[in-house]
């Protein structure tokens, strides 16, 4: 009797006669994760799906049929339910294998498609759209990088004088989980401002700026500064991240907002320069004043 009651269950929910645009079934499935994608309603009441393919097209039609089923369509092959993903995201959810047929060829030749899909009675929660709302949170908590911040001359500059200052902040990538589902992030700096920690501030910039050759210290630069008074500086760096990610290996996706991150500052010593004149000739007497 409970194997009459599965079975009756099983053909409320579709059977070889429910024909209409099937899921996309090439690689729907990727380390035992569904590549998740959102929920559409399959024609004629049959229920829902998350295929892009369930949408009607002009020389195809398909049918589902229950995963597991024998030829003859009226037992299970309980070996075969072991091997099945599972179809979790809602009540009643159910395997299901589909069938292929070309419109210009008749009568319908079925022709059955390889991979499972998941077929549900009502719609599912769209983990799409509850990824989609949190990813940015996401994104901004995630420990970036941001890489150092390098100053020409230091770490010891000069009152009065051009300061260049230049980050290597990087690309940067992420693996995580969220609701379920497998997250993979790639994020690349798109803005920089600087923090002289003298009260003055540099930026925004498109650019890290870059280093000087030796001879070019003093150099005025887009990112170099001139502190006028001598003490000791904290130098801060903010990034602004922009990425993008994809859901279990599935299409990729621009994530809706930047981010900012903050590189550990250095600090610098302002020095002051003094010159004077001494009357001494050092090649004379090594030991006078200024020698």
């Amino acid at each position: 009797m409970a194997w009459l009651a599965l079975i009756s269950v099983i053909w409320l929910l579709g059977s070889a006669s429910s024909a209409y645009a099937a899921p996309n079934t090439g690689g729907e499935w990727a380390g035992g994760k569904a590549k998740v994608t959102s929920w559409y309603p399959v024609p004629d009441g049959g229920g829902w799906t998350n295929s892009l393919n369930a949408l009607p097209q002009p020389d195809r039609v398909f049918r589902y049929e229950i995963a597991c089923m024998d030829d003859g369509r009226n037992n299970i092959d309980v070996a075969c339910l072991a091997r099945l993903p599972q179809c979790d995201e809602a009540e009643n959810g159910r395997v299901v294998v589909w069938e292929s047929a070309s419109t210009e060829i008749q009568p319908l030749q079925w022709r059955r498609l390889d991979g499972y899909s998941c077929l549900y009675t009502e719609k599912p929660v769209d983990v799409m759209d509850l990824i989609a709302r949190d990813i940015h949170a996401a994104f901004a908590d995630l420990p970036i990088h941001v890489g150092g911040i390098s100053g020409q001359p230091a770490p010891h500059t000069l009152r009065g004088a051009e300061t260049n200052f230049y980050a290597d902040a990087g690309e940067q990538s992420a693996d995580f989980e969220l609701h379920g589902q497998e997250i993979h992030l790639e994020a690349r700096p798109v803005q920089y401002e600087w923090d002289y920690g003298d009260g003055a501030r540099g930026g925004p910039f498109l650019f890290p700026g870059g280093p000087l050759q030796e001879g070019e210290w003093g150099t005025k630069t887009a990112t170099s500064h001139i502190f006028e008074e001598t003490g000791d500086f904290a130098v801060g760096l903010t990034v602004t991240y922009r990425a993008t990610y994809t859901v279990n290996g599935g299409v990729v996706i621009d994530v809706p907002g930047d981010a900012e991150f903050s590189a550990e500052p250095v600090t610098i010593s302002v020095w002051r320069s003094v010159v004077n004149n001494f009357a001494d000739n050092c090649l004379e007497n090594p030991n006078g004043a200024g020698c």
